[in-house]
């Protein structure tokens, strides 16, 4: 019965099992070998186990087999056996010695797939690594940390948006005596509602950004609210901007600074974007 059950386990057995003796010339293969290594197992009964060992793992395959005969019980013991299609494949051992019968028992597991995932995984450590140097080298040239410079033009930005949502909010009795002598245009006066909205959206996130950042609410939230309030800001100037040089030829130095104004709205958002990026979401005052 035990007799009966060792040869089941040992034709079943998705692992390669060995019996070899002394020298190294294989006794018994378990039928696993051809769906590891591509034999018949009596295609490689009485060879030697070096015609198949990876030239560079054979020494320290004698080895083990030296400190296994002494009595050590070889355990996750890793070497390269040569596939019949020539590929190596990674096995990982454990091994005994029976003096009794005078030969090693070995079984061997097929770890080739999780060598290669492990491998794949330590070059995109690497690259990861090298993407991080990188960006930590060049990231200060290409975009300076935060300056007075542009807390002015935050400032700026901030200041002409709310002063025009207000002008526009006044609607057309109002807003005639601001559009003959400063840069907002006659072409969008019919809708100065829903511009006045377009740039409040833009204050609020703003404002909102200012809050979280400056009373310590969330500083993370207040860099991303800063930075779509100047994205929004941008928008909405650039749209006024060409609508001044498009609406009258006669208005195009006019709405040249208003296009400028949108370039430098969404060049600051752009600036805030890149920093928190870097920082891994953490901001600056």
């Amino acid at each position: 019965m035990t007799g009966d059950l060792n040869q089941k386990i040992f034709d079943k057995s998705i692992d390669l099992i060995l019996v070899v003796d002394r020298q190294g010339n294989f006794i018994r293969i378990s039928p696993s070998v051809y769906d590891i290594l591509g034999y018949f197992p009596h295609e490689l009964v009485g060879l030697n186990a070096r015609t198949f060992v990876h030239l560079d793992d054979l020494n320290p395959v004698r080895e083990m087999m030296r400190q296994t005969r002494r009595g050590k019980v070889t355990r996750h013991f890793d070497c390269r056996y040569i596939h019949r299609d020539g590929n190596p494949v990674v096995l990982t051992w454990t091994g005994v010695w029976s003096e009794e019968d005078n030969q090693f028992f070995f079984i061997g597991r097929d770890i080739t797939k999780a060598r290669e995932l492990e491998r794949i995984d330590a070059m995109t450590a690497e690259l990861e690594k090298i993407n991080i140097s990188l960006r930590e080298s060049l990231l200060p040239t290409v975009i300076p940390e935060r300056t007075d410079l542009d807390r002015i033009s935050e400032l700026f930005v901030f200041l002409s948006t709310l002063w025009v949502a207000q002008a526009l909010a006044h609607g057309p009795s109002k807003f005639g005596q601001y559009a003959n002598r400063l840069w907002l245009v006659y072409a969008i006066s019919e809708n100065e509602r829903f511009w006045s909205v377009f740039a409040s959206i833009a204050i609020l996130f703003m404002v909102s950004g200012f809050v979280c950042i400056y009373f310590n609410i969330n500083r993370q939230i207040g860099s991303a609210f800063n930075g779509l309030g100047l994205a929004v800001a941008g928008v909405f100037w650039m749209v006024v901007g060409v609508s001044v040089v498009v609406a009258n030829p006669n208005t195009t130095l006019l709405g040249m600074p208003v296009v400028f104004l949108g370039v430098l709205s969404a060049l600051l958002a752009w600036r805030i974007s890149s920093r928190r990026e870097r920082h891994g979401g953490r901001v600056e005052k």
